[in-house]
């Protein structure tokens, strides 16, 4: 059934750059985008979806790139939610920040911010604050397993990490803050190891009020 959707000709849709990396065209961009937001639109229409999550490759820096290669989106994802997350810290290095946040500020896209690892590796974002969309904040748990986080090959080993009581109140307090300068506010634990994640976010949800904690989870290992 998918078919139908397809272009007659898909090489006809694509282009090779010289370092020999396949390239969509816009008109290729525009149907993907088009199908994309068909298929979810039962979420928008039901009011169930929160926001659309933009993750970038470290490849992506500002040495090769601009964020204004991030325009052509706007116009389709324009009326919803949107967060971006950069992976490479020279977007956020002095004195490229004040042109990244006034890029999104610009546009009312949500910077992505973190709690990540401490370190200087390229691909470890720093942690700070800074709203570039009143609509929208978004800040993701990293975990702060440096040594995983620049050189585990799977999900579990560079988000291996289990958040002590501590560190969560001091990020339900980073929280509060946060709140206080956007309509919106979501937090995703992404310390993707055994229970980890579930579980810093059922002890974050107590700490902020939100609601009664979930019951405790445990995720057992698939593979």
């Amino acid at each position: 059934m998918a078919a139908k959707f397809l272009p007659p000709d898909l090489r006809a849709r694509i282009s090779v750059n010289a370092s020999g990396s396949v390239q969509l065209t816009r008109e290729s961009e525009e149907l993907i985008v088009k199908r994309f937001l068909r298929e979810i639109a039962p979420l928008i229409q039901s009011r169930k979806l929160g926001a659309f999550l933009l993750q970038l490759s470290p490849a992506f820096r500002p040495k090769t790139n601009q964020l204004t290669e991030l325009d052509s989106l706007w116009p389709w994802f324009g009326q919803h939610l949107m967060a971006v997350e950069l992976r490479n810290r020279d977007w956020v290095e002095s004195p490229q920040l004040e042109d990244t946040l006034a890029y999104f500020q610009e546009r009312g896209v949500a910077l992505v911010l973190v709690h990540a690892p401490v370190g200087e590796h390229f691909t470890i974002m720093p942690s700070f604050d800074c709203a570039s969309s009143t609509r929208l904040g978004y800040l993701r748990l990293h975990g702060r397993n440096a040594k995983g986080y620049v050189t585990g090959r799977t999900v579990a080993e560079r988000f291996d990490y289990d958040y002590s009581d501590q560190e969560l109140k001091e990020i339900a307090q980073r929280a509060r803050r946060l709140e206080k300068e956007v309509e919106r506010l979501h937090i995703l634990a992404n310390n993707n190891c055994s229970d980890y994640a579930p579980k810093a976010a059922a002890k974050l949800q107590k700490l902020l009020g939100l609601r009664p904690a979930v019951p405790e989870a445990h995720q057992t290992k698939l593979f």
